[in-house]
C-alpha cells in the first residue's frame, strides 16, 4: 500500500524524482555512481526522496537504465535537452502528481531540508515551489516541487525551444522559498576535485 503523502496543491500525492540523466563531462565519468561515503550517490539521494515522498523514481537516459538494476527508472525523452526534458518525461508517466525533484549531485540535502523548505511550505495556489539561495540571489530550480499546472507553460517553451528551467520558472506562478545556505545543503559536486574535498 503506498503512503498517503500529499502537497497542499489540490492534495495530489507527492512522487520524487532523481535528476541523473546528464552526461556529466565535468567529471568526465558518470557521476550517479561515483562513491560517497562508501555507496554509489545515486544509492543516496534516492533513499532520501523515497523517505518524503510516496513513490520514487530516477530519471536517467535509455542507456542508463539497467545500471540502475533494482530502482524505478523514467527515461528521459530527450535528455540533450536538459532537466526540462527529465521532468516533462516525468509528468508523461504520471500526470496527475506533483513531483519533488533533486538532482543526483547534492550529497548534503537532508530528510528535514526538504520537509520543512519545500513540502510544508507548498502554497496550494502555486505551480512550482523553488529554494531561492539568500546568500547568492540564485533560484533553484531543480531544488523544487513542480505540479501539474506547470505541464502547459514548461511544454509551450520546450517545443518553441527555450530549456532553461530558470527561464520557465520565470513564466510559472513560482513560489520561492529563501534560504541561507550556512551548511552547503545546497552545494553541488560536478568534478572529481569537489567530490574528494567533501569525502
Amino acid at each position: 500500500m503506498e503512503r498517503e503523502i500529499l502537497t497542499e496543491k489540490d492534495h495530489k500525492p507527492l512522487y520524487g524524482l532523481l535528476l541523473a540523466g546528464g552526461y556529466s563531462t565535468r567529471m568526465g565519468t558518470d557521476k550517479a555512481f561515483f562513491e560517497y561515503k562508501n555507496e554509489p550517490i545515486y544509492k543516496r539521494s534516492a533513499r532520501l526522496l523515497a523517505s518524503v515522498c510516496v513513490r520514487t523514481f530516477i530519471s536517467c537516459r535509455l542507456e542508463q537504465e539497467t545500471l540502475f538494476s533494482g530502482y524505478p527508472t523514467i527515461p528521459d525523452q530527450d535528455p540533450s535537452c536538459g532537466p526540462a526534458s527529465g521532468i516533462l518525461s516525468a509528468f508523461l508517466s504520471y500526470p496527475a502528481v506533483s513531483w519533488l525533484v533533486i538532482p543526483v549531485d547534492m550529497p548534503n540535502l537532508t530528510i528535514s531540508f526538504l520537509q520543512n523548505n519545500l513540502i510544508k511550505k507548498c502554497d496550494s495556489e502555486c505551480d512550482v515551489v523553488a529554494i531561492r539561495e539568500g546568500n547568492s540571489g540564485y533560484l533553484q530550480p531543480m531544488v523544487a516541487i513542480y505540479h501539474p499546472s506547470s505541464v502547459s507553460v514548461m511544454q509551450r517553451e520546450f517545443n518553441k525551444g527555450n530549456y532553461s528551467l530558470k527561464s520557465i520558472l520565470n513564466q510559472l506562478n513560482t513560489q520561492e522559498i529563501e534560504y541561507f545556505d550556512s551548511n552547503k545543503i545546497l552545494s553541488n559536486y560536478n568534478t572529481r576535485a569537489d567530490w574528494e574535498n567533501e569525502k
